[in-house]
């Protein structure tokens, strides 16, 4: 099991429960004023133009183990004005510093880490596009089960998507899914005497929908 976590659990208790669970972690570090004081003085492993690694071991204060530390330093633009999406600066650097023990180098730790960018875009579209925000109970168990839920919705739409959509479609959102595809108007028209419900005649999703239909029909159950 590999966990990403930012500073919010960057504890000394924490880091020793998943060490002794055998969990491999890369924990945002709360950049204290001796961990500040280190960073200069690092040897630094130049990876681009701009960026370069290191590392060392550190024992913070409280914590009774010492764990491994990386460093990303960030070359500044010369133009002060520019925002710097960084925890703190040091003179013509930007640093960002993790805790960890997985065993990848430097760079690879960022890279592992920098991966949880797209965990955070399917939290925001469960919350923003699904009911995965509200606890809708005061019971923990049934507010969990509210959650698996939401989740369960999101994997089937995500599934209809790559399965049943064109290939222009996979980007869609819920909402948009919804719009164009799942609540389209329909009318009720009688022909020969025979109730009948059709698409309208400028509706421009008529191919997608009878796409998407046939497609489901030939997928094979899962149970």
């Amino acid at each position: 099991m590999r966990l990403r976590a930012d500073a919010g659990f960057y504890a000394g208790d924490f880091v020793r429960f998943l060490k002794e669970n055998r969990i491999f972690f890369v924990i945002v570090a709360d950049c204290t004023g001796p961990i500040k004081r280190k960073l200069p003085g690092l040897r630094y492993q130049r990876v681009s133009k701009d960026l370069a690694t290191a590392e060392f071991r550190y024992e913070p204060q409280g914590w009774d183990h010492g764990e491994r530390f990386v460093v990303l330093r960030k070359r500044l633009p010369e133009d002060p004005t520019i925002a710097q999406g960084t925890l703190f600066t040091v003179k013509q650097y930007a640093y960002r510093v993790l805790t960890t023990n997985l065993p990848l180098t430097a760079g690879g730790i960022f890279q592992f880490y920098n991966n949880h960018a797209g965990v955070e875009r399917v939290i925001r579209t469960l919350k923003d596009d699904y009911p995965f925000a509200k606890a809708a109970t005061g019971n923990f168990k049934a507010n969990a089960l509210y959650a698996e839920l939401s989740m369960l919705a999101y994997n089937l739409i995500n599934w209809f998507k790559r399965l049943c959509l064109p290939e222009d479609w996979q980007s869609f959102t819920l909402p948009t899914i919804r719009h164009r595809l799942l609540m389209i108007p329909g009318e009720f028209v009688r022909t020969g005497n025979i109730p009948t419900l059709r698409f309208p005649r400028n509706n421009p999703y008529q191919d997608v929908f009878l796409l998407a239909q046939a497609k489901i029909k030939k997928l094979t159950p899962l149970i």
